[in-house]
């Protein structure tokens, strides 16, 4: 590791797959947790989801950042992502299913550490599919 890089550790990330459906507009919370189950606190983190089209790919939604003071409860490790319609929806194939990979990491601004914390796959439904 160089003395440019940022130390990533990940214990055993949540595996969470998510379910959306195209055409509709969405909020995703998420609540932070440490190696006990307990909530981190968010105070000091920004936390950041980004969702990709496979595991190594290309960035398809994100990455989004939610900064220090902008978690929907920092002290019990919650942060939430409004994920609009037009984000998620493919007007080339409108009828297909659409797998994606996604992950949520947060990024401790005082002490330059990151964390991956929840992974999983980012599902998308065609409209009106349920």
């Amino acid at each position: 590791m160089g003395n440019n890089s940022v130390p990533v550790v990940s214990v055993k990330p949540t595996k969470i797959d998510i379910v959306l459906v195209k055409d509709t507009d969405n909020e995703l919370e998420f609540i932070l947790t440490d190696g006990f189950g307990e909530p981190v606190s968010l105070t000091d983190s920004n936390v950041v989801f980004t969702a990709w089209d496979a595991i190594g790919g290309t960035v398809q939604l994100g990455p989004k950042t939610n900064t220090p003071g902008n978690h929907t409860d920092a002290l019990n490790g919650k942060s939430a992502f409004k994920i609009d319609r037009t984000e998620i929806d493919d007007e080339t194939n409108p009828t297909t299913k659409t797998f994606w990979v996604y992950e949520v990491r947060r990024k401790q601004v005082t002490a330059d550490l990151e964390h991956v914390h929840i992974t999983g796959q980012l599902i998308i439904l065609p409209t009106g599919v349920c």
